[in-house]
């Protein structure tokens, strides 16, 4: 059974279709990482991420890894839709967690700095050397006459 980076078992869909395809695929042929990476021209790291399913594979990564296993063009074909289709779900899910604020950068001891619009100044008084205005994610800085 393969399982993501950290550890959990993968859901149900193409992905893991994928995985099961190609782990038939290869006890029909048992052959070694580096025998499938030779054969397929891929790195024998991302060919165990592939068959492991750590790794969503591109089409044609799929497709070489499949046919240095012996598949015949309809189960190519077949490993090609499955990638395609995995890379289309994670692209939907990263986008969906993006939407919900899920997975954002923020280290929960920092505060958030000024808001946007926000006039922030450096020193004080006379000695304020420079000023500039939020924007977004930047300041727009000058100095003060």
């Amino acid at each position: 059974m393969g399982r993501r980076a950290d550890g959990s078992a993968l859901a149900p869909g193409p992905g893991r279709e994928l995985v099961d395809l190609l782990r038939r695929l290869r006890l029909a042929k048992p052959l070694s990482n580096t025998q499938i990476a030779v054969k397929s021209s891929l790195s024998r790291s991302y060919v165990s991420e592939i068959l492991s399913g750590t790794k969503n594979p591109s089409p044609d990564a799929a497709a070489k890894v499949a046919a240095a296993l012996g598949a015949d063009d309809a189960l190519i074909e077949r490993v090609r839709t499955l990638a395609e289709a995995a890379a289309e779900l994670a692209d939907f899910q990263r986008q969906q967690a993006h939407a919900s604020g899920a997975g954002t950068d923020r280290h929960p001891d920092k505060r958030p700095g000024p808001a946007a619009g926000s006039i922030i100044q450096s020193g004080s008084g006379t000695n304020a050397a420079n000023t500039g205005i939020i924007v977004g994610d930047f300041t727009v800085g000058g100095h003060l006459p």
